[in-house]
This record gives structure tokens, C-alpha cells and sequence, in this order.
């Protein structure tokens, strides 16, 4: 059989994505942590570059849901690859060296080697694959992505200009409503003023009659004071003429009653 050496690294995972399902499997004498998309080195397995193999050697797996420990296996549970290199390692050197005997022994030693991609890790039927990478892009792609990213810049050269022509309208609009604005509060204010001066007046005028009446009042309460002055002056003089009349009758009738008595003594 002739082996094919491939040069690609080994790698494990794209660096700073997240793995979803891992397995630990063994093959060789060793085990390893892999997850769908690896690439790794193992001990040499028989098969054909391109051949699709099966790692039944399943000793954990672990998702995002719980981790299954294999006693000493796990059932259910599988690793399928695809070999994509049969060659031998690097040489490894061995000396044997035994003092005061003369023996000098060299050997080395290239180990075959496998290169596995892991295709995916299943679980009792949960299966986790590699991602699919995203096709290479072509002149029909490339020419087609330059005319949307065109009619995307034509379309946002015509939003500016909308948006500049919106700006200019909002400007406007803001002009016409200050200037709107102003004159509503010049408005208001010549409306305040005439009604103030209407109340000022009305006040006057109120106060004005308010002093007419009051001058009024006065003018009846003195002359009603003046007919209760005169009025009480005629009750006077009538009562003091009824007085001295009394008076007058009593004194009268006093002489009279004496000018009897002495002209019944006289008898």
C-alpha cells in the first residue's frame, strides 16, 4: 500500500466558536477529545484516503444537556470520520549505549500515521456535524454583490437626500410656526392691553359713581338730620307751649277756687 502524506495542521475546532457536542474517544491505546470539525493524528487505522470510518470506542460524551460517562463504553453512541491522509510520522530516534562493552546501538523508528476528520458525534440518535464552510465566491457572486452594494448606495445617496430635503421642509415649518408664534403673542398681547385699559376705565367710571352715591348719601343724611333738627325744635317749642298752657290753667283754676272760699266765708 502506498501512503499519501498531507502537510495540513492539525487543528482542533475553529478557534472562538463554541462546542456544542464532545466526545472522548480511544483508538490506538489513547484517547482524545474531539468534537465535529477536528482534525487529528492517530495511530494507524486501515482504510483508504477518503473512506468514511466509524469510532465505536466511546468513553464520554457531552452536550449542552448532560454528560454520559461509558462503563466502560457508552451505548448509543458513535464518531464518524473520513480518513483524508495515510502517511508516517516524523522519525524518532533510539540509542542504546551499554558502558565497557562496546555496544553502540542507533535505531529509528517512523510511526504510520492516520489523519482523521470527525464528521460528526452522535448520541441515541442526537447527531452534531461539522459546520458546513461557505462556498468559495465566484465572478457571477462577486459582480452580483457589486450591483446590490450599488443599488444599496444609490438607494442610501437617495434616503440623504430625502432626509436633507425633510431637514430643509422641518426648517421651513419651524420658521413659519416661530414667526406664527410671534404673532399670536403680539396678538395676545395688544388684546390683554385693550382689556386692560377697558377694566381701568370701567373701574373709574365704577369709582366715579360709587363717589356720586356716596356724595348723595351725604347730602340726604345731612338734610335728614337738618328736618330731625327742625323737627325736634317744633316738638319742643309745641310742648313747651302746652306746658305753660297747663301751667297757665292750673294757676287759673287755683285763683278761682280761692276767690270762692273767701266769699263763702264772707257769708
Amino acid at each position: 500500500m502506498r501512503y499519501q502524506f498531507d502537510k495540513t495542521p492539525v487543528k482542533r475546532g475553529e478557534k472562538g466558536t463554541k462546542t456544542i457536542m464532545y466526545a472522548v474517544v480511544r483508538t490506538g491505546g489513547k484517547q482524545y477529545r474531539i468534537t465535529a470539525g477536528d482534525i487529528l493524528e492517530v495511530e494507524k487505522l486501515e482504510g483508504e484516503v477518503g473512506e468514511t470510518i466509524t469510532l465505536d470506542d466511546v468513553l464520554l460524551v457531552s452536550n449542552e444537556e448532560k454528560v454520559v460517562i461509558g462503563q466502560p463504553t457508552v451505548e448509543n453512541a458513535s464518531v464518524e470520520a473520513v480518513i483524508s491522509g495515510q502517511y508516517r510520522g516524523p522519525k524518532i530516534l533510539s540509542f542504546r549505549y551499554r558502558p565497557k562493552k562496546r555496544i553502540r546501538v542507533r535505531r529509528g523508528h517512523r510511526q504510520y500515521v492516520t489523519r482523521l476528520e470527525i464528521e460528526s458525534v452522535s448520541l441515541d440518535g442526537t447527531v452534531f456535524t461539522r459546520p458546513v464552510p461557505s462556498p468559495e465566491p465566484t465572478a457571477e457572486s462577486i459582480e452580483e454583490d457589486a450591483a446590490l452594494l450599488s443599488a444599496v448606495d444609490s438607494e442610501e445617496t437617495q434616503m440623504g437626500d430625502i432626509a436633507s430635503s425633510i431637514a430643509g421642509t422641518s426648517a421651513v415649518v419651524g420658521e413659519m410656526t416661530r414667526d406664527a408664534t410671534d404673532a399670536a403673542e403680539e396678538v395676545a398681547d395688544e388684546v390683554v392691553s385693550e382689556a386692560g385699559d377697558a377694566v381701568e376705565e370701567a373701574s373709574d367710571a365704577v369709582e366715579e359713581t360709587i363717589d356720586d352715591a356716596n356724595d348723595t348719601v351725604e347730602e340726604a343724611s345731612d338734610a335728614i338730620e337738618e328736618a330731625a333738627a327742625e323737627a325736634s325744635d317744633a316738638v319742643e317749642d309745641v310742648a313747651d307751649d302746652a306746658i305753660e298752657a297747663a301751667n297757665k290753667a292750673v294757676s287759673d283754676a287755683g285763683d278761682n277756687d280761692s276767690s270762692s272760699g273767701n266769699t263763702d266765708s264772707t257769708n
